[in-house]
């Protein structure tokens, strides 16, 4: 295997490989042996097929593609509307390998419906499930997630009472 060379003209981390014919370059402006790890890590994961600079947005135009070849028209607006409404506002432009167990959750705990009131808990549920049925389909990609993910409704969210 070889070895990352810290490049002082660029200022960062360089390791260059040869792969089924085709030369890669991985790279880390991280001084240190931490960024020696990170340039070692993306040579690893290009090995097992883990793309680092997909971003939540990309993916989740993936993911809802994927709704819609497999799901109803009615299943699909729900996703989508769900997605671009509360998920996506926040971290669409973020890379996915690099958001965390907590900033998943918290998109549930900040969320907020479009007069600025608390979302129902019936509604934090249902983007509770969008998300994690988002991440399963990020992982079965081949694609880094939060494994230890346990999001939680929060307790105080408002419930409506109906009579029946």
């Amino acid at each position: 295997m070889a070895t990352p060379i810290w490049n002082d003209k660029e200022g960062r981390w360089v390791l260059r490989v040869m792969k089924n014919g085709v030369a890669h370059k991985y790279t880390s402006k991280e001084p240190g042996i931490k960024g020696k790890k990170i340039v070692l890590a993306k040579s690893r994961a290009s090995d097992l097929g883990i793309n680092y600079n997909v971003t939540v947005g990309k993916e989740y135009e993936r993911f809802l593609e994927d709704i819609r070849l497999r799901s109803s028209s009615e299943h699909y607006r729900s996703y989508e509307q769900y997605g671009r409404c509360y998920i996506l506002p926040t971290i669409s432009k973020r890379k996915l390998v690099s958001v965390t167990a907590n900033e998943w959750q918290n998109i549930l705990n900040t969320v907020r419906g479009m007069n600025g009131k608390p979302l129902a808990k019936k509604t934090l549920s249902n983007v509770r499930a969008i998300i994690v049925s988002f991440l399963l389909f990020a992982s079965r990609d081949g694609l880094e997630v939060p494994s230890n993910l346990r999001l939680q409704v929060p307790k105080n969210a408002p419930t409506k009472k109906k009579e029946i």
